[in-house]
Order: C-alpha cells, then sequence, then structure tokens
C-alpha cells in the first residue's frame, strides 16, 4: 500500500461493499464542479443556438409560418425549458 503525503488535500471517501471489497473515490472539488459546470451550459446553449437557426431556416424555406403565433412561442419556450432542465 502506498503512503499518502501529509500535504495531500484531497478528500477520499471510502464504501466497504457487501462482498468486503473497499472502494476508495476521490471527491471532486469546486474546481472540477466548475468545470463541468461551464461544459454543461455549453452544450445546452449550442443545442438552443442549434434549434433557433434550423427554426429560421426552416421559416425562410417556408415550411413553419414566420409569424407563428402564441402557439408556436409556447412551444419553444417549452421546449427550452425541458431541455435546459432535463438535461442535467
Amino acid at each position: 500500500m502506498a503512503t499518502k503525503a501529509p500535504f495531500d488535500l484531497r478528500q477520499h471517501l471510502e464504501v466497504e461493499t457487501p462482498e468486503h471489497v473497499v472502494l476508495d473515490l476521490e471527491i471532486a472539488g469546486v474546481g472540477s464542479r466548475l468545470l463541468a459546470a461551464v461544459i454543461d451550459s455549453a452544450i445546452v446553449t449550442t443545442i438552443m443556438v442549434a434549434g433557433g437557426l434550423l427554426a429560421a431556416v426552416l421559416a425562410g424555406l417556408g415550411l413553419i409560418p414566420r409569424h407563428g403565433g402564441a402557439w408556436l412561442a409556447a412551444v419553444a419556450v417549452g421546449l427550452a425549458f425541458a431541455l435546459g432542465n432535463g438535461y442535467c
């Protein structure tokens, strides 16, 4: 078994399974959680922008009405809400 340095500030969680196997898990710090949040936000933003561009192209081709009214806005808001809250 390797010895740990006294200045190691990483937090670990040891879990013993019913089969007596010890799992040593490193707990994520603030930096890795922040990076994950930035990556998730970039993915959601990219999907939303791509959806908006797709809707603009389809409206330009005449496949969906340019002035769709309240129902089209409601569908767009509902999809954005579902994507933003359902992604994580």
